[in-house]
């Protein structure tokens, strides 16, 4: 996978014209038995579902993962997982994460729905946290549909998607719902300070450089002050308190590393219940690279997450 995005991606994201990141965008991962078993997806694969989502001032698609054709005869409403993809809110797709949204699903025997929130620069912020508020309401409203236990779902995301996952939570508590069961961030971006020793020492990758991080808030932010808002820099939030409970995964060699494990420090200083784990000797973004290091570790964290949280 590390290979296959170097090929898609020749220059850094920030050199990068629009059309060269449009093409980038468009890349797909095959699927067929070769990509299946590189991505250790278990043989009997989740099905999937489209959907267009309506959001303020547009509509977004929507990818809902089903574990098995057992889901359909459940009579018991299940918990489910609203996912929110990686890229700096600029670059990915859920075309890009569909392996990852589909090993999970079978791995946790729950639905989950990905969703295509629309990308910077051509929607700057708030665009990407309202889109993802929105297909969490989506999906509450939806719930009875999906046979989905509206007070049992979880967002998790990855990177910019861990952002989002961690601003959902905070807009859900501060405009009074839909209802959170649980917040898992994946290496999030949680501050636009970029100045944590994780980012001196990593600030030239590996796979994540600073330069790409200030371009992604640049790309990202409408205006300057943006950076300062806490749907935008969770970690700036006046109150952390009441948040729902958060698993926070980072990588040790990220230069987003130690910020997850400051907004870690913040909610458990909020009275908020918290698991944080950094998988050593691995990347960012390593969720999505087969073989990678940290991958069992965090598949497991998951799972005991929604199990202990669900029961």
């Amino acid at each position: 996978m590390v290979r296959f995005l170097e090929i898609g991606m020749r220059k850094p994201v920030y050199a990068m014209s629009e059309k060269e990141r449009d093409k980038f965008r468009k890349i797909n991962i095959p699927d067929n038995i070769l990509t299946r078993k590189i991505f250790n997806i278990p043989s009997n694969s989740a099905k999937k579902q489209e959907f267009v989502i309506p959001v303020k001032n547009g509509e977004v698609s929507g990818t809902l993962f089903l574990p098995n054709k057992e889901a359909e005869s459940k009579v018991q409403p299940t918990p489910a997982i609203i996912y929110f993809h990686g890229g700096g809110w600029v670059l990915s797709t859920i075309a890009m994460h569909t392996r990852l949204c589909e090993k999970f699903s079978v791995l946790l025997g729950l639905p989950i729905l990905s969703v295509e929130y629309r990308l910077a620069p051509k929607h700057k912020f708030p665009t990407a946290a309202e889109d993802a508020y929105d297909s969490l309401t989506w999906l509450h409203t939806h719930a009875d549909e999906f046979k989905i236990n509206r007070s049992a779902i979880y967002v998790m995301g990855s990177s910019a998607g861990g952002n989002l996952a961690a601003v959902v939570s905070l807009m859900a508590r501060d405009r009074k719902g839909p209802e959170i069961r649980g917040q898992i961030l994946n290496y999030p971006v949680t501050s636009s300070a970029m100045d944590t020793e994780s980012y001196t020492l990593f600030k030239e990758g590996p796979i994540l450089t600073k330069k790409d991080m200030e371009f992604f808030i640049e790309a990202y932010s409408s205006k300057k002050d943006d950076i300062t808002n806490p749907y935008l820099s969770p970690m700036l939030a006046s109150n952390h308190a009441d948040l729902p409970e958060a698993l926070i995964i980072t990588a040790e060699y990220d230069p987003l590393r130690d910020e997850g494990k400051k907004y870690a420090e913040v909610l458990t200083n909020a009275g908020v219940s918290v698991t944080y784990h950094m998988c050593k000797q691995t990347i960012h973004g390593f969720l999505v690279y087969p073989g990678a290091e940290g991958i069992k570790d965090a598949e497991r964290l998951i799972n005991v997450f929604i199990a202990r949280s669900t029961t």
